[in-house]
């Protein structure tokens, strides 16, 4: 799925309080099917129309403020922000700014109410955009009739995911030490996590004559591709130092004002003047992972990495000196990569092993799972 150009996002005096969604009617099923698969109500998930049922992580990132008349909740992406993402009136949802990320939370709100089935109104790129990350979700939606090059651009996406090799099982250490416990953490909505796979400039729509706009293109983990569009991503890109082949997480952290020059048409004359116009921009947060996506002889030779992995190559030699379970010794040292990467990813300063830091890397080394040496 790709992601919308700045700049986006009418405030909730302009135009983004038409562009809603709500439940709809599930299509009708064949009759021979009908026969063979009765509805049963018991086993049929209950439609929520409560104000201000969301999912959790809809819940950590967005702080509401209830009308004080009742009936709906606004909810802002932060205690700085100015206006609305979007509204939430129990039976309807309203996108108060319309960007790739609140659509898709607002999609996220309707599948953990049970709307299987969804009905769209609102502007035809608001519509367009709700209706390819309803595939995505598996989602019906009414509302909006896809052209011949949105279904071309879906069939695009999912050929160039299908076709890419399937990621390693969660289970399995990139750096091929052994086995890791566990499976890949929750995305929150609106978050868009995966390998960097590509980095440019483009026509939004692809081939139509726009001016050229910053993208990248991201894989992620169940090996789907979607692009990210925003004249603010190169910018994000060079504060986190993300790289192609890096794993990132992005996301949408606000809006700015800023002001562009935009063409007017008078429509009696033809003449085109140009004006200047406040508007609001996509300002983004990336997070880059270098260190978890590169190899161990990789880190060594970066000079920003290599003092990490003199650190982790401590643990892991502690590790197997001490601990005669591979798996135990594959917990210990995923443990001491966990901890040295949200190190890394704070901005702190990991400093190369020393002999005198010898023994206390071997201590924090031995953890829970330490043996004593016979």
């Amino acid at each position: 799925m790709a992601d919308d150009p700045d700049p986006i996002t009418p405030t909730p005096e302009g135009r983004g309080a038409d562009n809603t969604i709500e439940p709809g009617r599930a299509r009708r099923r064949a009759k021979s099917e009908e026969t063979e698969r009765p509805v049963d109500p018991a086993t049929t998930p209950e439609i929520s129309t409560r104000v201000g049922d969301l999912p959790s992580a809809v819940a950590k990132r967005y702080q509401g403020e209830p009308a004080k008349l009742g009936g709906y909740i606004d909810y802002f992406e932060g205690p700085g922000s100015k206006h609305p993402a979007f509204r939430d009136r129990g039976g309807k949802l309203e996108a108060l700014q319309t960007d790739p990320a609140t659509v898709a939370t607002l999609l996220a709100v309707a599948k953990h109410r049970n709307w299987t089935a969804i009905k769209v109104r609102g502007d035809d790129d608001f519509r367009r955009e709700v209706w390819k990350e309803a595939q995505a979700m598996g989602l019906e939606v009414s509302g909006y009739r896809p052209k011949a090059r949105d279904r071309a651009e879906l069939d695009q996406l999912r050929t160039a995911g299908a076709e890419r090799p399937q990621p390693p099982s969660a289970a399995t250490h990139p750096s091929g030490r052994g086995d890791r416990v566990g499976k890949a953490p929750e995305v929150e909505p609106g978050v868009t996590a995966g390998k960097l796979i590509e980095i440019g400039q483009a026509p939004y729509p692809r081939g139509s004559d726009a001016k050229p706009t910053p993208f990248i293109r991201v894989e992620q983990a169940d090996g789907r591709v979607k692009d990210l569009w925003g004249v603010g991503l190169p910018d994000a890109l060079q504060r986190s130092g993300a790289q192609v082949g890096d794993d990132i997480r992005a996301r949408r952290a606000g809006t700015d004002k800023v002001t562009v020059k935009v063409e007017q048409r008078d429509p009696e004359s033809g003449r085109t003047t140009r004006r200047d116009r406040e508007v609001d921009r996509n300002r983004w947060e990336i997070e880059a992972d270098r260190f978890r996506s590169a190899s161990p002889e990789q880190r060594m030779r970066d000079p920003a990495m290599a003092p990490a992995q003199s650190r982790l190559d401590v643990v892991e030699s502690v590790a197997r000196s001490r601990l005669s379970d591979p798996q135990a010794q594959a917990r210990v040292v995923a443990g001491a990569e966990a901890r040295i990467a949200e190190h890394i990813a704070a901005g702190r300063t990991i400093e190369p092993v020393r002999a005198p830091d010898r023994d206390r890397t071997e201590r924090e080394a031995g953890g829970p799972e330490r043996v004593r040496a016979r």
